[in-house]
């Protein structure tokens, strides 16, 4: 099987979350690269994607291109050079070329190889074909005992449902055999809106919150959310606390311990970094079942706030606590609510097609199809109705409820511009930076 037959097989194949799919997933991907090394084209968090990939299967990468080759250098074990290296390059023949990169830089490559006269294949590497790779390896090491739950954090599938950490979620509280009688497999949390930050582009769109929207949500509310949650769908894999900033919650304490008794399997804290956890917090956060994702915001943070961030790294390999610090990363723009003029049917295709069209939200006992919708409601763009009020009804009626509104898009999709239209932006861009490119 060579890469194009492989590609035109499963890049639509979604998550692989069978074991014995899976090891055919891989071993027909292995196959790809017999006699040959690879070359990936990208070295952003693509092209470590892939990377990560070629090195579980044991397949060589011989090295890596990409534009700012100085700066990512550092972050693979092989040499990443200019893109005008592979001119120069001989024993092309031995080489299997990846594009490791989003479809619109993907053009661009190809189109300056071919302005250079270069004659090389490029064989584009699209996420949805990453993430059946990426499904199969979780599915591997699932079933193997060797799951890492700190790898979903960069991980674009979590945000969309993914089974395998579903599964995993349900392992961690001994419900594998759990029937669920409707299903989310992950949900995020919205703890609050106060920020020690402004990002323009906030994924939460909180700078561009009226002042009386902002403030933390009772401990108690957020629970008895979560416990009705549980009930309508047996369990829910895992959920996320975001905000705002999760840390400057005033019980954060009491919300984890009584998350952690419900049927929840695994939880996810997003965290700038700048806030540092309370003592009693972080002895709870170093249950097994918590894992902290510190966002690299390196560029935009004060010296107060790098030696707080210095701090919380102290304190939670103190006290055990599971964490990871991201990797600073573009981020893609859908902080806009301008109304698209679309068909149903591209309407359609815009949700299918998202990568967020499971990342729900949950505030003030609603459910929001994600981020976007969740902003666009409190900031007045979208009828509040469009969520679910999920108090209004018992256990079993909102299973239906649940149901049903996981198979359609919701309105604030008409206001959206992901996953095809939004822009890529610098991280955590603050208000009052003068450069928004």
């Amino acid at each position: 099987m060579n890469l194009q037959e492989f590609i035109k097989k499963y890049e639509n194949a979604g998550i692989i979350s069978d074991r014995a799919a899976a090891e055919q997933v891989l071993d027909e991907f292995r196959s790809c690269f017999q006699g040959k090394k690879a070359v990936i084209y990208g070295a952003g968090i693509l092209g470590k994607s892939v990377s990560n990939i070629l090195e579980y299967i044991n397949v060589e990468v011989a090295f890596l291109l990409d534009r700012n080759f100085e700066f990512q250098a550092k972050k693979f074990n092989v040499p990443v050079y200019a893109p005008e290296y592979l001119l120069g390059c001989s024993g092309g023949a031995d080489l299997e070329l990846l594009l490791a990169v989003n479809e619109q830089i993907a053009e661009e490559v190809k189109n300056q190889y071919q302005e250079w006269s270069c004659p090389v294949e490029l064989t584009f590497l699209s996420e949805k074909l990453q993430n059946v790779l990426k499904s199969s390896i979780c599915t591997q090491k699932l079933a193997d005992g060797r799951f890492d739950p700190l790898s979903c954090f960069e991980c674009g599938i979590v945000d969309n449902g993914c089974e395998v950490f579903y599964q995993y979620g349900k392992q961690c509280i001994g419900k594998e055999n759990v029937v669920e009688t409707a299903k989310i497999e992950g949900l995020g949390v919205i703890m609050g809106q106060v920020c020690t930050l402004k990002c323009i582009h906030c994924n939460e769109s909180l700078p561009h919150f009226d002042r009386t929207c902002r403030g933390f949500e009772k401990k108690e509310d957020i629970l008895a959310s979560l416990r009705l949650l549980t009930e309508a769908c047996g369990v829910i894999g895992h959920i996320e606390l975001v905000g705002g900033e999760p840390f400057l919650h005033p019980d954060l304490a009491g919300v984890l311990k009584g998350i952690l008794d419900l049927n929840i399997g695994f939880v996810q804290i997003f965290t700038n970094g700048t806030v540092v956890p309370s003592e009693e917090v972080c002895e709870v956060l170093a249950n097994k079942r918590i894992a902290v994702y510190i966002s690299n915001y390196e560029r935009v943070l004060s010296e107060t706030f790098k030696k707080n961030r210095n701090l919380m790294e102290e304190k939670f390999k103190k006290y055990g606590v599971t964490y990871e610090l991201g990797r600073s990363k573009s981020w893609m723009d859908f902080s806009s609510f301008e109304e698209i003029e679309e068909s149903d049917e591209q309407w359609r295709e815009q949700y299918e097609n998202c990568g967020m069209n499971k990342c729900h939200r949950l505030y003030q006992g609603r459910l929001f199809g994600c981020p976007h919708h969740y902003g666009g409601t409190v900031r007045g763009f979208i009828d509040i109705e469009d969520s679910v009020d999920i108090h209004k009804y018992n256990a079993e009626e909102l299973a239906g409820v649940l149901k049903r509104f996981r198979e359609e898009p919701c309105k604030a999709c008409r206001r959206c511009k992901m996953p095809f239209q939004a822009p890529f932006v610098k991280d955590a861009i603050q208000m009052g930076e003068e450069n928004d490119g």
